[in-house]
């Protein structure tokens, strides 16, 4: 359930930002929202400090700041840790799983409007995870993909990319037919039956493709 903005004016709030503008302009956001700003500050050892000394609900670090990412590990392991949120000026899936790892609860954009801003503090602050929509697809579809790899795992330890890849030279395509066949290069063709070749036991690209047919026979009978 969304945070009421009377509930709002009890959540304490701590921005660290480097640049003067954005952290004035996080500030004014917040508070016009009803949020408490308790302290802003332009320095990660500043937040860590402050954090530590005022108690705020929730912490906007920017990711920019040197010692950005230690801070916010500081932070999120102080006692009574508040909730700490990342802003950047862009980010990967690698750059939110890092946050996450250090104890982060959120990772925003610093394109974030100002009401955007303050529905994700208060969501936070409610115990929930923000991540800036265009970010959080990324995270969604890798998610997705390890979903699909694991499950595409067999009883012989093939992917369903190895198979697919041996089914398509079974079938008499050459490698670089298979790469087209497939939107893969012919480096990444052999990879695949390399691998396929080692967990199945045999030595070379035939011997895969006859092991593969064996065992599909057997699965059929």
């Amino acid at each position: 359930m969304p945070v009421s903005n009377g509930d709002r004016c009890r959540i304490r709030v701590l921005v660290a930002e480097g640049h003067r503008a954005a952290r004035v302009g996080a500030v004014l956001a917040l508070e016009a929202a009803g949020f408490d700003v308790v302290e802003d500050c332009a320095t990660a050892a500043g937040a860590t400090a402050k954090a530590r000394e005022r108690r705020p609900d929730v912490c906007l670090v920017d990711a920019d700041l040197p010692g950005g990412l230690p801070a916010v590990a500081a932070i999120a392991a102080l006692r009574r840790a508040p909730r700490v949120i990342v802003l950047a000026r862009s980010g990967t899936v690698d750059d939110v799983l890092a946050a996450l790892d250090a104890g982060a609860a959120g990772y925003l954009l610093k394109s974030i409007s100002g009401d955007r801003l303050a529905v994700a503090v208060g969501d936070v602050a409610s115990g929930h995870v923000a991540i800036s929509p265009p970010l959080l697809d990324d995270v969604v579809c890798v998610a997705r993909a390890v979903r699909t790899a694991r499950r595409d795992v067999d009883a012989t330890g093939l992917t369903g990319r190895e198979r697919d890849v041996l089914g398509l030279l079974a079938a008499g395509l050459t490698t670089k037919q298979a790469a087209q066949r497939l939107g893969l290069s012919a480096t990444t063709v052999r990879r695949h039956v390399s691998s396929a070749a080692h967990k199945l036991g045999v030595h070379d690209r035939r011997a895969a493709i006859a092991r593969l047919e064996t065992v599909q026979r057997r699965e059929r009978e």
